[in-house]
This record gives structure tokens, sequence and C-alpha cells, in this order.
């Protein structure tokens, strides 16, 4: 048997694909339905291994031969992963495929290709408007903004390109799927060499459930069940956010065909890439926009455990710290051995009235804690703008933000918002490991923005010169940066006890990014005693972020953020040891 394997970003219909595959005749149904973690890591391990400095040494040393060596990996793998619910049916012949989620890339596919010679591969895509609205409201993406699910996006159809014009790949649009499962499915299985079954079709017509697989709804009409949700998600949006969506999505959107809504006149024709058809039949199709959405609420948000306060660190802990500046003149000067003013215009976000000083660092939560004081300031003004109530980009507008710039304060406003005694001073860090990945994959990864410096840097050209295209690996990430000073990075990645001036402000409260949720409502309340009601988002799913950080880092990556960030580990007691 070989796999099925289903892939494409997370809310793009990943899910509902899979639970499909299991009603095709000749694909056997686990026991467990879902993603594949261990098999994409293995995949990754078997392929270092095999092509490392030592690459002819440890080919020589295996017992078996090449062909031997992937049946024997791809049982393995089977076994591990697959326990057949229905027994008997894997051991007849129409048991010619299992299926699971996992997501080869550039690097691997030709290690995943070695040890399952036979295997299929289904790649959904959904158009970027859904997707990105789908993955701001859920709690499993919390930690995203506006702006990140819109990289993300873009990133993944980026990423993925590789994997069009394949002959053992089937390309599939979510929209054609839901609108003519039957036809469409059909006409993919065929392309990638199965055999027609209406059946998955059949399901998808008549049933609607979520990645979890539960919650189930039968005899539904799946048509009618998407029908509206394009338009919903664009007017659900600010004009802000509408902009930023067509600047960074756009001309992926118009490249694969995807719609924008009704009434959108701003969009700027981009010339399409020759691309492998989807599998639907006949011609492409082009989704409809609806004219009368209906808006569909978030789901609401769980309660949070008490806050467990994290202490500043004390006298003892701050003389120990590598590389620290001296400390003199009027506050400006001290602040200046920190933040230029461009920096401190931006980070600080300090209420008068109510007496606190919000110190951020990106990263760790900061668009949450944004759109949550900025609320506080707005109710006291007289209510929330219509268009700041949701979480979303407007928050990092700082002209916009109801909270003063420092630079629009007083001297006497000036010294009291980092030192008064009737003020709370508060911020959020994170462990370090987690902090560098991140603003790797948000502001690197993808190839946008911060990027153009750190491909000027390595290629040694001037930053509107360099060639977004190019690939920076995460080791070369953490290589490059290591050579900036703490002033000339990007406040992404600054090290956290320089954007928190650690040395010259006391906090009254560091919340953790690890604990964000009971954190910030303790933060909010003490802040705010009588504040409105709000909503904090869940934490990420801890396991997926494991199982992310332990795809990139290695011996070498693991030393780079240890030496990079060595003053944030020991100021914020994060262990050095530990990937988290």
């Amino acid at each position: 048997m070989q796999p099925i394997f289903v892939t494409g970003i997370g809310r793009s219909g990943t899910s509902a694909l899979l639970k499909c595959l299991v009603y095709h005749k000749n694909v056997i149904e686990p026991e467990v339905l879902g993603e594949a973690p261990f098999i994409g890591h293995f995949v990754n391990f078997i392929h270092n291994y095999e092509n490392g400095t030592d690459r002819e040494y440890r080919l020589k040393n295996y017992k078996l031969g090449t062909e031997e060596r992937a049946d024997a990996f791809g049982e393995m793998l089977y076994k591990l992963h697959i326990a057949p619910k229905n027994k008997e049916k894997a051991k007849t012949a129409a048991a010619k495929y299992w299926p699971a989620k996992a997501f080869p890339n550039r690097k691997n596919y030709s290690a995943f290709k070695n040890i399952f010679p036979g295997m299929k591969m289904m790649y959904i895509m959904r158009n970027g408007i859904e997707v990105v609205n789908s993955t701001r409201n859920f709690h499993g993406f919390s930690n995203l903004t506006f702006e990140d699910c819109c990289r993300r996006w873009a990133g993944s159809i980026q990423a993925n390109n590789f994997l069009e014009n394949r002959a053992d790949v089937a390309f599939i649009k979510h929209h054609d799927m839901v609108t003519n499962p039957v036809e469409v499915l059909g006409d993919a299985f065929a392309e990638i060499g199965m055999a027609r079954d209406p059946k998955p079709g059949e399901y998808i017509q008549s049933n609607i459930f979520n990645s979890s697989f539960d919650n189930t709804n039968e005899n539904i009409n799946a048509v009618k069940h998407f029908e509206g949700r394009l338009q919903a998600a664009w007017d659900a949006w600010t004009s802000e956010e509408q902009e930023l969506f067509i600047k960074l999505c756009d001309s992926y959107m118009q490249s694969y065909g995807f719609a924008l809504p009704v009434g959108y006149k701003g969009r700027k024709t981009v010339k399409a890439a020759a691309k492998k058809k989807p599998a639907t039949k006949g011609k492409p199709s082009v989704e409809k926009p609806v004219k009368k959405p209906v808006a569909k609420a978030p789901a609401p948000i769980g309660k949070v455990s008490a806050a467990s306060l994290t202490k500043a660190p004390g006298k003892s802990v701050l003389g120990k710290l590598n590389n620290r500046p001296k400390l003199r003149g009027s506050l400006e000067d001290k602040l200046e051995a920190y933040m230029p003013s461009k920096i401190s215009n931006y980070c600080l976000h300090t209420s008068l009235k109510h007496g606190f000083t919000y110190v951020e660092v990106p990263k760790t939560g900061c668009t949450t804690v944004k759109h949550l004081v900025q609320k506080i300031e707005w109710e006291s003004n007289g209510g929330v703008p219509e268009d700041r109530v949701k979480v979303g980009s407007h928050v990092h507008f700082r002209n916009q933000s109801p909270l003063p710039m420092f630079r629009e304060m007083t001297k006497k406003d000036k010294t009291r918002s980092l030192s008064g005694k009737d003020m709370t001073i508060f911020t959020f860090v994170r462990n370090p490991f987690s902090r560098a990945l991140s603003c790797y994959k948000s502001k690197v990864e993808v190839g946008i923005g911060p990027k153009k410096h750190l491909i000027a840097m390595r290629d040694g050209v001037k930053p509107e010169d360099a060639d977004l295209t190019k690939h920076i690996s995460f080791r070369e990430f953490l290589e490059l940066i290591s050579t900036q000073d703490s002033k000339d990075m990007d406040i992404h990645w600054r090290p956290q006890v320089d954007q928190t001036m650690i040395d010259l402000v006391k906090y009254d409260f560091i919340g953790r990014y690890e604990n964000f949720a009971a954190d910030l409502n303790h933060i909010i309340k003490k802040i705010s005693p009588d504040a409105f009601e709000f909503d904090i988002p869940r934490p990420r799913n801890k396991t997926k972020a494991m199982e992310e950080l332990n795809a990139y880092y290695d011996d070498d990556c693991k030393k780079l953020v240890q030496k990079l960030y060595a003053n944030d580990f020991a100021a914020f007691g994060y262990k050095t040891t530990t990937i988290s």
C-alpha cells in the first residue's frame, strides 16, 4: 500500500478533503484520521542524514539496498501511523492507499518520493479572503495579526508552487470541491492514476464538519453552507485591512483565478503565470461573489485561569548581563541608549488618564495587548469607533491610536510615564527560541518587508535592489542578525532586554507569552478594574508549536540563539536547554 497525502495551508479545506478520501473504494480508513507529523519529521531526518557531509560513509553502512531500504522505511511509517479501522479490508487487493495529512517542501520532496515511490498527493487551495478570515477567527492561530494571516496565505502559495505540474499531484480548489464535488474529485482521482469513485464527492455534498471531526452534520447542502462566506468575510474587515490584503495577496489571487467580492474596484491586473489546471470539469471555474452576505459571529472564547505574576529581574541579575550601555543624562538621553525616537514613539503606549504604560515587544502578543489598551482609552473617551471593535492591523497604525506618542507628551509626563509611582508599567516577553522562529516565519520566510535588508546584507546590494525571491534559511537568518548591533536590528528580533529597556524601566508586571491569556487578563483588570467585558484569545496549540520548533532547530541554530539572546535567557529566566 502507498499513501495518498493531503496538503495545503490550514483552514483551506484539508480536513474535509482528508475525511472524504476514506470513502474511496481503494483507500483504507484508519482508526484515527488526521495529520501525520512524525512522517514529515522522519523524512526530514532521512533527507539530512543521507545528504550530509558523511553521505558516502552513511550509505555504505546501510545493510539494505536502496529499494529495500525505502520499502522498510515506508512499511515502518505505515505501521506507526495507520491502524486500519477495518483490518480485513486492509488485507484485500482493493486496499491500495492509506490517507494522511503531510506537508512536503522543496527540500525534502525527493526523500518523500524515495520512501513512497507510489505516493499520490492532493493539494487543495482556497480563496485567500476565506482563509485569512478563518485563520484570524480560529483559536489555534490567535497569536497572528491580520497582516500575519495575509502573509501566511501568500507565503503558502509561494512555498507550494513546486507541487504544480507534477504527475502525482492533483490540484483542487476548495470552491470547486464544494460546488461540484463528485465531478471535481473524480477528475482529481483520474489525474493521479486512481479509480474514479463518486462516494467521496457524495460525502462532501451532504456533510459539514470542522477540522477536528467532532461536529458532523449530515444531510446538509454544502454549497449553500459556504455561500456568502467570501462577501461576509470581506465586509467584516476594515478598509485598511482590505487594502493590506490586496497589497500582500491579490497578485496570487489573480494568478489562480480567485474572485474578489462585489464592490471592490481598485484591483490592478497581474499577468498570471502558466500553471497546472485544477481538477474541475471543463474550464477552471472562478467563484461568483454573493450579493447578500450574512456575517458569521466569532465563536465564544473560554474563560482563562488566574494569572501568575512574573517578577522583574533584580539588581543581581541585571548586574550579570553583558554589553549593557552606561546610562547618563536626561531621561531622553537614557532612552536614546536603547530606542531611537522613531522606535520609542511607536513602542511606548501610555495612558495618563488610566495611569499605565505598556512597553511593546513585537512577537509576544502585542497586537492583542495594543487592541485592549487602546480600547480602554477609547471607552473613556466616549466609545470605541465602529472600525476599532475587532482586533486588527489598525492597532499598528500609531498615529490612529488614542494613546499619545512619547514625543507628544510634556517633559513632566514623559518622566511620569516611565517612572511615576502612580503608573503601572508592564510588558510581555517570550522564550527566545520560539520568538526567533516566529520572527523568521512571519517576516523573512514569506519574502516581504524586513527580508530586503537581510538580502542586502548577505548579497552586498542596496535594499531597494534586493531580490525577494531569493531564499534565506533559518540558520542564515540567525547568522545575519547576529552581526547586527541591537539598535540596528528590526524591532521584531531585537533582544528583549533592549526592547524593554530593562536597566532603565522598573516594571510592575512582566507577562509571559507562554501564559498569555491569564497574564493579560491579570494586567487588564489591574489597570482598569471596571473594564468592559473582553475576550482573550486562547494560546496557540503547544503540540503543533513544538513540532514546528523541532523542524527548524538543529544544534547550530540552537547555539546561535543561545548566544544572540543570552541576556534574554538570563534576565527573564528562560532555560537555554529547552526549546519551547
